[in-house]
């Protein structure tokens, strides 16, 4: 019995550091890294892989920031590239429900993201991952999605409680990105303001 809880107290403890909290009240928004403002441009293309309802979060605030842009859940590389974007907001996470109502199966959407890193990788234009559904977002096709287009990746925004594990703050140290922690989905409206005002 004592060694059973001395096991629990050292799991406890070690999970306590490896889930390191960066924001809070009084700091909602945290930028680990350095955050350069003028790799984003307008216009501005918003889509969503994984077709979580996240996307529309980032439609809204581009829309109440007054940022020219494009939002389709649904874009291909060709519909981006004919739109002439220079940023391309990447919003990540996988819902079932919303691949059903959209009509599509995570191999198409798979697909689509790899044609999306393709047109990416061969044209000047800033890539910004945005996971804002927290830990239930996290793992399996979300990130093996996160895996595709985190090597194209500039900055990255993330809910704190989906970077529970560290993931996107290890990520961005390993690869010199910026990372922007933002306590709750509600914060990306001044990180929007940040970015594109």
């Amino acid at each position: 019995m004592k060694k059973l809880f001395v096991l629990l107290l050292v799991a406890l403890c070690a999970s306590c550091i490896f889930a390191s909290t960066l924001t809070s009240k009084q700091n909602r928004v945290v930028t680990v890294g350095t955050l350069d403002t003028s790799i984003v441009s307008q216009p501005v293309y918003i889509t969503s892989l994984g077709q979580a309802t996240e996307g529309s979060m980032l439609d809204n605030a581009a829309k109440r920031q007054k940022v020219n842009y494009i939002y389709n859940a649904l874009a291909s590389a060709d519909q981006i590239a004919s739109s002439g974007a220079k940023t391309i907001i990447l919003s990540v996470g996988k819902s079932g429900k919303g691949l059903g109502a959209a009509g599509i199966s995570m191999t198409e959407e798979f697909a689509r993201a790899k044609a999306i890193v393709e047109y990416a990788q061969n044209n000047d234009v800033t890539i910004i991952c945005a996971h804002l559904g927290g830990y239930q977002r996290r793992f399996g096709d979300s990130d093996t999605l996160l895996a595709m287009i985190m090597p194209i990746t500039d900055i990255i925004l993330v809910v704190e409680e989906g970077n529970e594990d560290d993931y996107f703050t290890n990520y961005a140290k390993d690869n010199n990105l910026p990372v922007v922690v933002m306590q709750g989905t509600k914060d990306i409206m001044d990180v929007m303001k940040t970015l594109f005002n």
